[in-house]
């Protein structure tokens, strides 16, 4: 996982980006998406409540929401 969240030259994004992580995920998944966000000013980090690895299934709602208002509010 330590060669996918890492810097690359010369590779700029141009938009927001959302990280979403359960609380109950992995810690291995944890840690390097809290490097992430640490590391990239261009990032959200969300964790979501009583979920695992897929937190878009394990609590569709919280989930759902918080994308719509991280998208609503990139577009404002």
């Amino acid at each position: 996982m330590g060669k996918v969240i890492q810097k690359r030259a010369g590779i700029q994004r141009s938009y927001p980006l959302l990280l979403v992580c359960g609380d109950h995920d992995l810690e291995l998944a944890q840690r390097q998406a809290r490097q992430w966000h640490a590391a990239d000013p261009g990032t959200e980090l969300c964790f979501i409540e009583n979920a695992g690895h897929c937190a878009n299934m394990d609590q569709p709602e919280t989930f759902n929401a918080k994308l719509a208002s991280f998208l609503t509010d990139v577009q404002n």
